[in-house]
């Protein structure tokens, strides 16, 4: 035992015996006290001297203990010393006062024996000073500001001014009492009487200080949440005690309500509920004080509180419908735990028959939680702990069941994934790899990033816009950095205003980057808000100013303001109803410097902090950063338009990624197909012919589709006018003639409408020539286009899959056998029927013979060509049919689904048997679907040339196409298509480098050396902050050149396609990976190393490479970046091949990859 353990020992038994001593003397005070014929005080009062020296003692020794005592053992030790404290102070008590009354009765010469009344009154006495009264307990502080007032009251009244108490001892209670920043504040002192008084002053400097609690208290009051329905009792309980809270807090602290009653009085009426601010203007008008709002809403809120204790008694049946979860996991709970009574709240809640019906984010039954524009500002993981407190669904917002259970098919217009627009994390979920330029960007984007760590102020004020006998407040921002006024365009459409013409404007950014855009121009007329100063101004319009931008909220910058004199009027509390689209902090008009020098009068008020306030002719308004901390706003001002129109960077690096994504990555796009072809199973069916007919794919909760008529007829305007100017036009409407005969098409009264549809959509179509094909001219639709503000067919369809991965499947499966074949489907997507209730949407119109007074309104009766799921529905009708196949040629009909691209047939045989009998039984088994599977071509081998003949006569070519990659049949080889791109003449920009670099298709991988070249050059045009059609440096150019000029020996760079010569089914197979790095990307290949009868073949599959991230990591982590998308690969290539039991072996030369990995 150590020597403090001793001591502690030492010192817990002198108490025990002390404590023993202490309790046999009270327990004699405490009889001699029920002694009724006490004379003389004497023996009580020795008796109290007594317990006097060893309460001293006592508590010298619970001192010494304290101080030796761990913070663990503490709490329990200063528990127990309490109560003996206790028994004393209460023993001395009793005595004391036993002996003055006995002394007072001796003053007034009472008779020796009392009175009975007297001696009844003793024994109440006695009674009452004997109640046992409960342990008062202190509340734990923790720092925050408000609940000091609370914490403080209780301590010092129990602990602090407990003269029976040493600092020593205080200072440990203290200790015991806090938690927090507020134990930390006090952190640096050791626990002694000295450094109590200093404890205490400095807690009372950090948190009592009075003006930071009544800043505080302020603060809570003017951003006390909305009451969303005043039938709500509990959350109407709960807001009337929360005002009641701090406005006690403030009047204890000397702050009457008088001197915040107008400040305080329109924030509570705002967030009031309409119905209860009409009763209270009803009965009270202008003239009214904070008393009368308070008195008002208790007498509100008791008369709501007696009424729906009366419903709970009226109806209390309803107890046995009563669902106190949506989860189904908390269904289980609940009715394992059993049944409760439950509360008056719950059955007036549950009687409400038409809550399903209301808004699961504000609880208004006017609009549909998709449309909720309370929702949409809130923040995304607010609206996400809404729908947990509702039991609904992340993605399509409908209660009793979880995301990762939900079957709707939904997609977002924003990023495309599976939910609703108003569940999308947009931007604020981008990952770190994705830049904004790697999708299409069509539209004007604002940005100018302003984050903070306090609540940075604009010069935002409020203004009357006067216009076309329309008058609206608007929430305008002064900006001297801008050049030019703005006006956003939802306000001049709100507005009716007329345009002067169009302007061309550059726009510029950080950095010096500028762009060139056409603005439609207006003049309007503006006022402050009470009319008395006005004027015009020329404005440009733009789609979005800036985002939203915070209302002043500082209780100690508007007090500030006010003992100025000085009134802003975009304020918070300002009731005043903006006009606004979406959200009340939007910002409808900026005003510029061409403007802003004459509105200001060089008035301009210093306020605390970096606070200025400045004077205007449109009114007062405050800049700068105030001193209330905010980590989670930022603001954009600056307008930047972006537009990136001809080419996707992303699509340059989604082949690199074929076959070597993440298994997570698969996950949510299987999950989304296969709820598409479950739509599919349950809506397919055949005519009598044998035809197979389905659905669309709609997405639920898709936006509503409108007609597209105005937009159909100005692009087939243009249609006729070029096929025209070709001498092409008969041919082109020879096709629909032919397509109508064929029952392709049909033609409509272009009035009527199908009631069993959804709606009217007009496709827009073009024409394509291919002179070299059995189809000269064809019409090709535009499932895409859209009128202005609606959305295109595409949007409200699931497209499917991504077909391109199955590219490298495919081709390895074709490199497998002796012999290639492919073939193809006869115009495969017009052989699938549509339903009628999908026709109408796929209308289109044509001028008979070019005339526009002869308008012809036709609608497909088949799948269009065109719209985005249409290579889905023919892979779905092609699957379902093969699916159905049986023995004895399911495994030919599996055979055929694995060789399937689209309306292609890509796939391999051992023999001429083999090739005969898989074109006999696949052209039979399609044919009972109206699928014609024709255009056979396989490699030149003499033992097959005069065996297998297309029936088409066509002449036989050496080189043909198989997806994307040339097949030169007669040396049976692959090599890339050759890129015809001229740019002699042309200037060679960041565009021109991705479009050339889009043309190289390398679904293999063997140009890898090759295709990384230009993306390299990419990445360094990135890397400088080159715009897409700036010129680029000379080094970058003649680098690109040399590469372009070099890209004619692509046609020498062949590989066989077959993986070996050997017979690989009866060969020992082993599968090699190589994997390797540079500062500059990485890479991968894999080899099939076949040996027979001591021949070993070794070949090419599949090869991917990648270029570094911008950011740069160290050569180690790319080595292991390599071996990762190799053991990736490795892993397509088996289950492609299906060869999972294969030997593989990995190789490395990075000692540090090999070490990581071992």
């Amino acid at each position: 035992m150590t020597d403090n353990a001793e001591q502690i020992e030492l010192l817990k038994r002198k108490r025990t015996t002390l404590r023993s001593s202490v309790t046999k003397l009270i327990n004699k005070i405490e009889a001699e006290l029920k002694k009724t014929d006490i004379t003389e005080e004497n023996d009580i009062e020795l008796y109290i001297e007594t317990l006097n020296d060893k309460f001293e003692s006592l508590k010298l020794t619970d001192s010494n203990l304290e101080k030796i005592l761990s913070l663990k053992d503490i709490d329990k030790e200063l528990e127990s010393a309490e109560e003996y404290r206790e028994k004393i102070v209460t023993c001395r008590f009793k005595a004391i006062k036993y002996i003055r009354n006995l002394n007072q009765s001796k003053n007034i010469h009472e008779p020796p024996n009392p009175p009975t009344h007297s001696t009844h009154e003793s024994d109440m006495n006695h009674q009452t000073l004997n109640v046992k009264l409960p342990k008062i307990t202190i509340p734990k502080f923790s720092g925050i500001i408000n609940e000091w007032l609370t914490f403080w009251n209780s301590y010092e009244t129990s602990i602090h001014s407990n003269k029976f108490l040493d600092d020593v001892s205080k200072f440990n209670y203290l200790k015991a009492h806090l938690s927090g920043t507020a134990l930390e504040t006090i952190g640096g002192f050791s626990i002694s009487s000295e450094n109590y008084a200093k404890a205490v002053t400095l807690l009372e400097e950090r948190f009592g200080r009075k003006e930071t609690l009544v800043n505080t208290h302020m603060s809570q009051l003017l951003e006390i949440p909305p009451l969303k329905r005043s039938n709500d009792v509990k959350s109407f309980r709960q807001l009337f005690d929360k005002i009641q809270i701090h406005i006690r807090s403030l009047e204890s602290l000397g702050i009457k309500s008088d001197t915040f009653s107008t400040l305080l009085s329109p924030v509570i009426l705002k967030s009031l509920t309409s119905d209860l601010v009409f009763e209270f203007n009803k009965e009270f008008g202008d003239k009214y004080s904070l008393s009368d709002l308070l008195d008002f809403l208790n007498r509100q809120l008791i008369a709501k509180e007696k009424t729906e204790l009366c419903l709970a008694k009226e109806k209390p049946l309803l107890i046995q419908n009563v669902n106190h979860s949506n989860w189904p996991r908390a269904k289980v709970k609940a009715q394992n735990e059993g049944t409760r009574n439950p509360t008056a709240n719950e059955l007036f809640v549950y009687d409400n028959t038409s809550k399903s019906n209301l808004c699961l984010f504000c609880d208004e039954a006017s609009h549909s939680s998709i449309n909720c524009a309370y929702g949409r500002g809130l923040p995304i993981e607010k609206r996400k702990s809404i729908l947990i407190k509702k039991g609904s669904c992340f993605r399509c917002i409908k209660p009793g069941h979880v995301s990762s259970l939900c079957r709707a098919r939904l997609k977002c217009t924003k990023c495309g994934k599976r939910h609703l627009d108003i569940m999308c994390y947009g931007e604020n979920k981008r990952s770190d790899n994705e830049k904004p330029e790697s999708k299409e960007v069509t539209e004007n984007t604002t940005l100018a990033n302003n984050s903070c760590s306090r609540e940075v102020y604009l010069q935002t004020l409020i203004a009357y816009i006067k216009e076309n006998n329309l008058k609206h407040f608007i929430r305008v921002i002064i900006d001297m950095g801008s050049q030019r006024s703005y006006i956003s365009k939802f306000t001049a459409r709100k507005m009716k205003l007329k345009g002067l013409g169009e302007e061309c404007v550059n726009h510029g950014l950080f950095g010096g980057i500028e762009h060139a855009e056409t603005h439609q121009r207006y003049r309007i007329n503006l006022s402050n808000v009470d009319g008395s100063y006005n004027f015009e101004l020329d404005v440009l319009d733009e789609q979005k100013i800036c985002a939203s931008l915070p209302k002043m909220n500082d209780a100690h910058c508007l007090n500030q303001l006010k003992d100025m004199g000085i009134l802003i009027s975009d304020v918070a509390i300002n009731e005043r109803s903006c006009l606004y689209e979406k959200n009340p902090g939007e910002i409808h008009l900026l005003i510029g410097a061409d403007y802003a020098g004459k509105l200001l009068t060089g008035n301009i008020k210093h306020l605390s902090g970096s606070l200025v306030a400045v004077q205007t002719l449109l009114g007062w308004t405050v800049m700068g950063k105030s001193d209330i901390i905010n980590t989670n706003k930022s603001s954009s001002l600056l307008v930047l338009s972006l537009h990136v129109n001809n080419a996707k960077i992303s699509d340059l690096w989604n082949l690199d990624s074929l076959g070597i994504k993440e298994d997570s990555a698969k996950h949510t796009k299987t999950e989304t197909q296969e709820l598409a072809l479950e739509h599919f199973r349950e809506t397919v069916s055949r005519d009598s012919t044998g035809r197979y007919k389905v659905n669309l794919p709609w997405l639920d909760g898709h936006p509503p589709l409108r007609d597209n008529k105005e937009l159909a007829q100005k692009r087939l305007k243009c249609t006729v006018k070029s096929l025209k100017s070709k001498n092409r036009l008969n041919e082109y409407q020879e096709v629909f003639n032919q397509w109508e005969n064929e029952g392709i098409i049909e033609q409509i009264n272009p009035d009527k409408i199908n009631p069993e549809g959804l709606g009217i959509h007009y496709l827009p179509h073009r024409a394509v020539f291919k002179d070299n094909s059995t189809t000269k001219v064809r019409p090709v639709f535009d499932g895409s286009a859209k009128a202005r503000n609606s959305v295109s067919i595409n949007e409200c369809i699931e497209k499917g899959p991504n077909l391109i991965e199955m590219i490298p499947a495919i081709l390895n499966r074709f490199r497998w056998g002796k012999i290639g074949v492919i073939s193809d489907i006869k115009q495969a997507f017009l052989q699938i029927a549509l339903n009628e209730s999908d026709r109408d949407v796929l209308r289109f119109m044509w001028w008979k013979d070019g005339d526009p007074q002869n308008i012809v309104t036709y609608r497909h009766c088949r799948v269009v060509f065109g719209i985005s799921c249409s290579s889905f529905l023919l892979a779905a009708v092609l699957n379902h049919v093969l699916d159905q196949v049986e023995e004895p040629l399911g495994s030919l009909a599996v055979k055929l689904k694995d060789s399937l691209y689209v309306d292609n047939c890509v796939a391999s045989v051992d023999s001429v048997s083999e090739l005969e009998h898989f074109r006999t039984e696949t052209q039979r088994i399609l044919k009972t679907a109206k699928f014609d599977l024709r255009g056979w071509k396989n490699n030149f081998l003499p033992e097959i040339e005069e065996t297998i003949q297309d029936s088409s006569g066509a002449v036989e070519e050496k080189e043909v196409s198989v997806l994307g990659l040339t097949w030169d049949r007669e040396e049976d080889t692959l090599s890339c298509e050759m890129i015809r791109t001229e740019i002699e003449g042309e200037p060679i920009t960041k565009r021109k480098i991705l479009s050339v670099a889009h043309q190289l298709f390398d679904p293999i991988g063997f140009t890898c050396p090759i295709t990384l070249i230009p993306k390299l050059l990419l990445q360094e045009c990135w890397k400088l902050g080159i715009s897409w059609d700036s010129k680029l440096p000379e080094d970058v150019i003649n680098k690109f050149k040399k590469w372009k000029d070099e890209l004619h020996e692509l046609k020498f760079l062949k590989i066989p396609r077959r993986l070996s010569n050997l017979d690989l089914n009866e060969s020992s197979l082993t599968l090699h990976t190589f994997c390797d790095a540079s500062k500059l990307a990485y890479a991968t290949c894999i080899f099939l190393r076949a040996e027979k009868e001591g021949k070993v073949t070794c070949q090419l599959i599949q090869a991917r490479s990648r270029i570094a991230p911008l950011k740069g990591i160290s050569i180690p982590r790319m080595e292991l970046l390599a071996c990762n998308i190799g053991a990736r690969l490795a892993n397509s290539v088996k289950k492609d091949l299906n060869l999972v039991d294969i030997e593989s072996f990995f190789w490395s030369d990075s000692m540090d990859a090999l070490v990581v990995l071992d």
